[in-house]
């Protein structure tokens, strides 16, 4: 989904409807439990009618670094914002927006696009969270390496693999 507009600008079609939980990688891409429950209860009801069943776990890797690693930037941006907003009123909340943006990071330094790794590689690791004026200069930062990165193509955000 487009994260401006929300329209789809892109998808895969899975194998099977999951009741599991979705788990994303170190690398942006994420992993799928299949669990053909549903459809296996239509099979019994409906033989030859229904696809045989697949279940597994499927991962999906994205094929556009440089669109991921826009995207990993202005999440942590917002997360960064976020953060320094909320500071003095809900520290509890705004510690958890650091813990989510090195989370972010970690996986941005995995997708490592080029021209941008060296930038923001320890922007975290300097951060004093209990600093303020730190937090808003990351926020800064962060605002800053979001609007330098172009999304690039968005066609094909994903593959199955």
């Amino acid at each position: 989904l487009d994260r401006e507009t929300g329209k789809v600008i892109g998808y895969t079609q899975g194998l099977e409807e999951s009741v599991a939980t979705t788990i994303t990688g170190p690398d942006g891409g994420f992993y799928i439990g299949h669990s053909p429950v549903r459809r296996a209860l239509s099979k019994s009801l409906m033989g030859p009618l229904v696809n045989d069943l697949t279940g597994g776990i499927a991962r999906y890797k994205p094929v556009n670094p440089q669109s991921l690693s826009h995207h990993i930037l202005c999440s942590a941006s917002i997360r960064a914002e976020n953060a320094s907003m909320y500071f003095n009123s809900h520290p509890d909340s705004a510690l958890e927006d650091l813990n989510h943006i090195r989370v972010l990071l970690r996986q941005f330094n995995e997708v490592k696009p080029m021209g941008l790794y060296g930038k923001v590689s320890n922007v975290v690791d300097r951060l004093n969270p209990s600093d303020i004026s730190a937090v808003k200069q990351l926020a800064a930062e962060l605002n800053k390496a979001c609007e330098s990165t172009i999304a690039g193509s968005i066609n094909h955000l994903a593959v199955k693999n």
